[in-house]
């Protein structure tokens, strides 16, 4: 794997190891997206709620082989409908890795390629 990416063995999903400078509006995610494709990879994408989730849950379970990542804080996802948004999966305070999701005003893009 290539230097700055982390790629998930279940899903085949590669993702960037660093994430962006926080994004306040979706033309800034999408200025973003559009100079992350000018790169060596021209398929980079936001995630879904559920792929951000379950890329949380490996690091919450330790599976990481590994990598430190800041994970806190709120991403930018896109939903089924091609809305782009927000969100933070903020760890729960019950014993184990559980989470809950909260829509916020702005956030940093991790992007994933399929």
């Amino acid at each position: 794997m290539a230097p700055g990416l982390i790629a998930e063995s279940k899903t085949g999903l590669v993702w960037q190891e660093k994430r962006s400078h926080k994004k306040h509006s979706p033309d800034e995610v999408q200025q973003y997206l559009t100079q992350l494709n000018q790169g060596p990879y021209h398929d980079w994408r936001l995630p879904s709620k559920w792929e951000l989730y379950d890329f949380f849950m490996i690091f919450d379970l330790k599976k990481d082989g590994g990598v430190n990542l800041k994970l806190e804080g709120s991403y930018w996802l896109k939903d089924d409908n091609g809305k782009l948004y927000p969100a933070s999966w903020e760890q729960g305070d019950q014993c184990g890795a559980e989470r809950t999701f909260y829509k916020t005003k702005s956030g940093y893009v991790r992007a994933v390629r399929p």
